[in-house]
């Protein structure tokens, strides 16, 4: 969290192009995965939802559509396989 922290703090823009949507996403949904996401306190969850605006260009509304259907997705297969 410390290294997120020192990103948001540290830059101004940031630009990166990643050419479809569909990798662009895949990468939010990786990033949620790696840094533990679901098991973040609320303060904690924010920065990273601040961080994954910064680095993708996506408006905080859009983020969050994104990460709430990510978590929706991941209800369903763990209902589907317990």
């Amino acid at each position: 969290m410390d290294e997120v922290r020192a990103f948001l703090d540290g830059t101004g823009c940031v630009e990166f192009s990643v050419p479809e949507r569909r990798e662009r996403r895949a990468w939010i949904a990786r990033s949620l995965e790696e840094l533990g996401y679901r098991s973040l306190r609320k303060r904690e969850r924010g920065l990273v939802g601040r961080f994954l605006c910064r680095v993708t260009g996506y408006s905080r509304q859009q983020m969050t559509r994104l990460i709430a259907r990510g978590r929706a997705k991941f209800v369903k297969t763990y209902k589907k396989i317990g």
